[in-house]
């Protein structure tokens, strides 16, 4: 801009102005809300040369790349930032293009779109959208839910999805957060599936067996299903299925049955397919045939025809049957044995036994002495023992004789079962006592036989003599235990038992059942007593104990701990407790809290309030349910005596302060197995709260609508919409709530319980209250402390409330806010005269929509103080913003009118309303001057911006330069001027020595008739100076009489043309002769200054000139101009000089006037003699 206005200054112009080119007629820029966008422009001219110049624009959402340029193709780039806009916003604002080619204003529509995600299935912006990204790609949706674009765009500004989005967010399975996510936004449903198989059987053989089974699955989404095997025959493909591995919804497992790793015969297994919510086990038999199944089969013989003795002889010494029957059922045993192999010499032995006991006694001594001398050499103890005893019932049956001695001895070496029951058989004088029988049988079962024949001979011993039961060792219990089961037990043994039962400081579960099975086959009370004290003694919980410590409490039974593990062992939700546990803890108060709230939990439920039970009760109910509230316990029982118990006018402080703890207590039940604890989310808090889960249930807090709830397993797994929860209020007590809320307003889950219900109820004082305290508290979610901020903000504002609608404004962040809300912030807080803070949100957010009678305070304030905030280019925006936009303000007026850029007619405006303000306008008028000058715009209304401006600052370069311009576009390019500007023209030629603007006024006085003494000194002086630089103008010639020209003139036709200077022009000229041949002569035309080119001809009255000029460019020439001229009588001249008599006698020759002709003939003769007579050359 200053070195054109230098040009301008120095005379140097151009003759015309390229024209301006913009490559748009409207720039329209769409942006997404939170981003930016670009667009550009072309900035040219049509004469393909530089273009200096520069943009402006006064909107805060637009920035430039490169405002400045001075190239010859310009492309600007134009930022829209729609960072702080919100979307469907739509703006229009200009960009004022300011070149030394002209100015243009292009208009910028501006328009902010809904933010997207650009995905594989295109613009990706809501849920919906998502939800088919997750179908057609669940991978690009997996990596998309993990970024902030989802929480921003997807989720926006729904505090729901927002608060279970945070909730799932952490587990270890995006996968699985994702599908939860889509459950819970009811953007799909729960996935279940489907097996096509519920038994598999196979035969295996030499070769591995595949199979397969299908799963389908209802719908689309995550799924990942655990494929196990029981059974190591079962090898499963897969481990793992995943939701790629489903084609249409459908998946084949296959698996192989190994018949390498089944063992003979049948093989037990199963296929486990689980999944988060369920699993599915399906039953596999594989039977594999032994190649050796002929021996196995004849085994298998053998060994039911061995279990057929045993069950025969245990039928037989039960005295089930007789001794023919026994015999008889044996021998058809052992005959088919013989089929499979022979008959070892136990056998024979046992055949011989059989023989004795059906009378043929002589037949069998024969066959045993022919068996003696090999069993009796046996080394089998066995055999040894068996040959002994069947040589005594043969030989001797003595006692005292020498094969029961032996047979004793072996025994006692040994200590063999068997043998000591062979010798028992024989002692038939019982040289052995009952007691020692009872003490050896033991020992044989200490020493590890455990045959059923030893305790079935036990227990008869007891059965005889229950006194032998001394103690309850392991064999004693096992013994009564074969007792019972083969129905040799009775009273007696009954009553010993539960008299060493008594005495017992332990229990077992054998020992527990024994005593069980006894009281139920005798009904003893003693046994009862015995049953009711050992489960005492168990520490774990039994399944059934209820039902017997309930028959010892109705029996009245006098065991310490009785009643109470009575009462903690029952099911207090299923009937009354018995009267005498009631009874007993009516007269006791040493019953633990646990306890008495089970017991009084009981009561409430199945009472009524007039019944003499829960009359009896009551003062130790309400007693107990305030002294518990006091030390602030819950549980399941104390909520019912909380809830029955308590009165509002006995509670005392600590009591009321507890309230809290009780009354927003919440039972949460889930269907999901696995679940392990819970996270229950508030919207208001920042963290959420975890329980654990026991019994498919939670107890917590809920003290706000809507908590998201989150279910967590051990595994990490997240779930807030595949199974089921319900919540259930445990205490609901309008008068214990409502005492809560007068009495305990700091407690914070009061606080945000009372907020929630605010919402429908309107504000006052107490509301207000808390919404102030909430914004202390550092726990609470940030924006929910915003909404409270807002609110109290709104509440302030409304009732004058300054001071802490201040102390709230200073604090609010308006990041999170809409725009509509952050432009009300900004004006609160210039209504509050934070005009920095305000200022410095601008800057972050922009200013669109403000008032700007609230923009122009905010402004004048900081102007005024002299802010170094008023140096930024926003505060610029904002006065102007402010300006246009309101009543002018003296302040920011002169702000403007001091340091604003903008296009001519801004400035004019500007100026005008400076002017009217009665501002000092120097500066801006040298702005607009400057602008004016440089842009080469339409003058006439600045010319009166000069005229002031002229009357302050009368000299400088920046008049000098304001006047050539003028100067040369009324000299040379043929503009008008008005009066004012020659006068000052005039009186600027005074001072100072500006050639254009002296020809300008040459050319204007031109055109007059007369003039003052003054003027034609002026005219003649400055023609004679004009005529020393070689400007001699043809306009000269136009002077009327009077004043002198330079004499060269006066016989000289001008041709005239005008152009830029540095132009090389050409004129070609030829007299049109009678004949008519046209021969053209060129010549170059001589710039006599400014672009004005000049050829003179001389030219007789009659003669016709044509010409023609033309550009030397910088292609090729152009003929610009062409015309025929003819000497008239009005270009004779106005002097008598030998030029004008010359066209004179011609112009009466044309005309036939001979006296004319001849009279002129004479006076030329005259005037040439008398100038050679008066006119003699010097030396």
């Amino acid at each position: 801009m200053r070195q054109k206005i230098e040009k301008f200054a120095n005379g140097i112009f151009s003759y015309e102005k390229p024209l301006l080119m913009v490559s748009e007629s409207t720039l329209e820029l769409k942006a997404i809300a939170g981003k930016e966008t670009i667009g550009t422009f072309v900035v040219s001219n049509d004469r393909h040369t530089k273009v200096r110049g520069f943009c402006l624009c006064k909107s805060e959402f637009i920035s430039f790349r490169n405002e400045i340029f001075e190239n010859e193709e310009n492309e600007v780039t134009v930022i829209f930032s729609a960072a702080n806009l919100e979307p469907q916003s739509r703006l229009n604002s200009t960009i004022e293009i300011i070149t030394e080619c002209g100015e243009y204003t292009l208009p910028l529509d501006l328009e902010v779109m809904a933010s997207y995600i650009e995905t594989s299935i295109g613009q990706t912006s809501d849920l919906f959208h998502f939800a088919n990204l997750a179908i057609s790609s669940p991978q690009e949706a997996k990596d998309l839910f993990k970024t902030e674009d989802f929480k921003n765009i997807v989720i926006g500004n729904s505090p729901e999805y927002k608060n279970i989005y945070r909730n799932l967010s952490g587990a270890a399975n995006t996968s699985l957060v994702l599908e939860e996510f889509l459950i819970a936004a009811k953007k799909k449903s729960s996935m279940e599936f489907s097996i096509n198989a519920s038994k598999l059987v196979y035969e295996a053989g030499d070769t591995p067996v595949v199979d397969k089974i299908l799963i389908r699955k209802n719908n689309w989404g995550y799924s990942q299903l655990k494929c196990e095997a029981e059974g190591d025959f079962i090898e499963p493909e897969r481990t793992l299925i995943w939701t790629e591995d489903f084609e249409n919804n459908e998946f084949w497992l296959k698996f192989v049955i190994n018949p390498e790793k089944a063992r003979f015969g049948n093989n037990y297994g199963y296929i486990r397919i689980s999944t988060l919510a369920d699993e599915v086990e399906i039953p596999v038999l594989c039977c594999k045939t032994s190649p050796f199944d002929k021996e196995n089969k004849a085994a298998r013989k053998m060994r039911e025809y061995r279990i057929g003795l045993l069950r025969n002889h245990l039928d037989y010494i039960l005295e089930r049957i007789d001794e023919e029957t026994y015999v008889t059922e044996a021998e058809n045993c052992l005959d088919p044995l013989r089929a499979y192999r022979p008959e070892g010499d136990l056998i024979k032995l046992y055949r011989l036994y059989l023989m004795y006991l059906s009378g043929k006694k002589d037949e069998a001594l024969k066959e045993y002495e022919k068996l003696e001398d090999t069993v009796r050499d046996s080394d089998n103890t066995y055999i040894y023992s068996m040959a002994l005893f069947m040589g005594a019932l043969l030989k001797d049956s003595k006692p005292s004789g020498e094969y029961c001695s032996e047979l004793r001895r072996v025994y006692e070496n040994e200590h063999e079962l068997f043998s000591l029951m062979l010798y028992l058989k024989l002692d038939d004088r019982e040289r052995f006592s009952k007691r020692q029988r009872f003490e050896e049988i033991k020992n044989c079962y200490i020493e590890g036989d455990h045959s059923v024949f030893g305790l079935i001979e036990g227990v008869k011993l007891l059965s005889v003599d229950p006194l032998l039961l001394k103690e309850l060792s392991r064999f004693e219990v096992a013994c009564l235990a074969e007792g019972l089961k083969y129905d040799l037990v009775n009273k007696l043994i009954g009553l010993q038992l539960s008299y060493v039962a008594a005495r017992e400081k332990t229990t077992t579960p054998l020992l527990l059942k024994v005593l069980k099975e006894f009281y139920r086959r005798f009904h003893q009370k003693e046994l009862l007593e015995a049953v009711c004290t050992h489960i005492i003694l168990t520490k774990r919980r039994l399944p059934d104990e209820y039902e017997w410590l309930e028959m010892g409490v109705n029996e009245q039974l006098k065991i310490k701990g009785l009643y109470e593990r009575c009462l903690a062992s029952a099911d207090l939700s299923a009937k009354l407790l018995p009267r005498p546990l009631l009874n007993y803890f009516a007269s006791g108060d040493d019953i633990d809290a646990k306890l008495s709230a089970a017991l009084y939990s009981n009561i409430i439920r199945f009472c009524e309030t007039n019944d003499n039970l829960f009359i009896l009760y009551r003062i130790r109910m309400e007693t107990f349910a305030e002294k518990s509230l006091e030390r602030g316990e819950f549980s399941r029982e104390l909520a019912i005596v909380y809830e029955k118990m308590l009165r509002v006018e006995n509670l005392n402080g600590r009591c009321i302060a507890s309230l809290p703890y009780i009354l927003f207590k919440n039972e949460i039940t889930t269907d999901w197995k696995k679940a392990a604890n819970m996270a229950i989310s508030h919207k208001e808090l920042r963290e959420p709260i975890f329980v654990k889960v026991e019994n498919g249930s939670a107890i917590t807090d809920i003290f706000t609508d809507n908590p998201v709830i989150v279910l967590l397993d051990n595994e990490g797994n997240r779930c807030v919409a595949s199974f089921e929860t319900k919540i259930r209020k445990m205490i609901n007590r309008p008068d214990l709530y409502k005492l809560m809320l007068d009495k305990c307003r700091s407690d914070k889950k009061v606080m945000l319980n009372r907020l929630e219900a605010a919402k429908y109820e309107g504000m006052n004082d107490e509301v207000i209250s808390l919404y102030a305290k909430c914004v202390e508290m550092e726990s609470l979610e940030d924006g929910f402390l915003l909404d409270c901020r807002k609110t109290l903000i709104d509440y302030y504002y409304d009732n004058f409330e300054g001071d802490l609608l201040e102390s709230q404004l200073i604090r609010v962040d308006l990041k999170e806010l809409a725009a509509d809300e952050r432009i009300r912030m900004m004006e609160l807080m210039i209504f509050r005269e934070l005009y920095s803070l305000a200022l410095k949100n601008m800057e972050m957010y922009g200013f669109y929509g403000i008032s700007p009678k609230r923009t122009s305070r905010l402004c004048s304030v900081l102007i005024r103080a002299n802010s170094e905030q008023t140096n930024s280019k926003l505060f610029m925006q904002l006065c102007v913003y402010s300006y246009e936009r309101y009543k002018p303000d003296k302040l920011i007026l002169t702000f403007l009118e001091k340091n604003y850029e903008g296009s001519t007619q801004e400035l004019y405006n500007l100026w005008s309303a400076c002017h009217e303000e009665g501002i000092e306008t120097i500066d801006l008028e040298e702005r607009l001057l400057r602008t004016a000058l440089f842009t080469e715009n339409d003058m006439n209304f600045v010319k009166e911006v000069f005229e002031i401006y002229y009357g302050h600052c009368s000299s400088g370069k920046l008049v000098r330069a304001y006047l050539s311009y003028l100067a040369y576009g009324n000299l040379v390019c043929g503009n008008l001027l008005d009066g004012t500007i020659l006068d000052i023209m005039r009186r600027e030629a005074n001072y100072s020595e500006n050639d254009i603007c002296t020809l300008t006024l040459l050319k204007n006085y031109s055109t007059r008739k007369s003039f003052t003494n003054s003027e034609r000194s002026f005219i003649e002086y400055q023609i004679k100076k004009m005529e020393n630089k070689g400007m001699l103008m043809p306009f000269f010639k136009d002077f009327p009489e009077g004043i002198r020209i330079p004499r060269q003139m006066r016989d000289k036709y001008y041709v005239e043309y005008h152009t830029d200077k540095d132009k090389k022009v050409m004129i070609n000229y030829t007299l049109v002769g009678s004949d008519g041949a046209e021969n053209f002569h060129e010549e170059e035309m001589k710039d006599i200054g400014f672009g004005i080119f000049v050829k003179e001809f001389i030219l007789f009255y009659g003669e016709i000139m044509q010409y023609y000029i033309t550009e030397d460019g910088e292609e090729k020439d152009a003929i610009t101009e062409s015309r025929e001229v003819a000497l008239g009588p009005e270009h004779f001249g106005r002097e008598e000089c030998r030029y004008h008599q010359i066209n004179l006698i011609i112009t009466a020759k044309e005309m036939n006037d001979e006296k004319t002709v001849i009279k002129l003939i004479e006076n030329y003769q005259f005037n040439d003699y008398a100038v050679k007579r008066l006119f003699e050359p010097l030396g």
